[in-house]
């Protein structure tokens, strides 16, 4: 399970950190990343052909807020 862990996303812990199994993981990992909708995968493409930095947004949140769709795809 630890071998998972370190070749897991950072980003990805907080859906993982209450579960102790690695078949609970991998199921996890399975259902967080399967898409069923292609609706939702026209929109999630949709979203970063059009994303904006904002006046408020420094380049590291940008890029985060872009690194959360493309996970997210």
């Amino acid at each position: 399970m630890t071998l998972m862990v370190y070749g897991i996303n950072d980003n990805l812990i907080p859906y993982l950190s209450n579960i102790d199994s690695t078949k609970e993981m991998y199921e996890a990992l399975s259902k967080l990343f399967t898409i069923k909708n292609l609706g939702q995968i026209a929109s999630l493409k949709n979203k970063l052909r059009t994303i904006n930095m904002t006046k408020e947004d420094i380049v590291a949140s940008f890029f985060v807020r872009i690194d959360r769709i493309k996970d997210e795809l």
